[in-house]
């Protein structure tokens, strides 16, 4: 009897059904909308999280409750220290529970972190792991970092061979003038 073929299926993810309140629903899905735009830039979100933070309460009830757009908004808050006391380890704590459901710009803010060690130790290997599941899902910000990175790192490393390049040329040129062949 021959075996059956079995295909293994690979889960896509599901939006989380939203435990919230109707009225903090349209809350917490306006300000992110109105957000998201400046998250995707970074012009004036600072400013934005200042200018909205009198709605914290509710981003912060949102958080807790699990919600990812909730937990970005409130994280910002402590990521700039508008309506609470910058507190970049809380900032962290609140992407990396967004990120992990799949946010992508909790996933470029958590990138982010990593690599600028806001809030955490810094770790390219972690700032490339977040900033790429953020481009991945269509988000241009890790896509130009991850790009900026991979030239720094290829100018780095070109620098690195010509000095050694350089080095190479002084020693052998050493060598002969000690051994007279110069």
């Amino acid at each position: 009897m021959a075996k059956k073929k079995t295909t293994k299926k690979t889960a896509k993810k599901k939006p989380a059904v939203s435990t919230l309140s109707a009225k903090l629903e349209k809350t917490i899905e306006k300000d992110f909308q109105a957000c998201e735009e400046l998250l995707r830039t970074g012009a004036g979100r600072n400013e934005w999280v200042e200018k909205n933070c009198k709605r914290m309460k509710s981003w912060q009830e949102a958080a807790e409750a699990g919600d990812a757009r909730g937990q970005v908004l409130y994280g910002l808050c402590y990521y700039y220290g508008h309506g609470v006391k910058e507190d970049e380890k809380k900032a962290v704590k609140w992407f990396t529970k967004s990120a992990e459901q799949g946010n992508a710009q909790a996933q470029f803010n958590l990138g982010n972190c990593y690599y600028g060690g806001f809030g955490v130790k810094e770790d390219e290997k972690k700032a490339v792991e977040w900033f790429t599941k953020s481009a991945e899902q269509g988000n241009a910000r890790p896509q130009r970092y991850l790009g900026l990175m991979y030239n720094n790192k290829a100018d780095f490393l070109m620098h690195i061979k010509i000095i050694l390049g350089v080095i190479a040329g002084l020693v052998i040129a050493i060598i002969l003038k000690c051994f007279g062949h110069w």
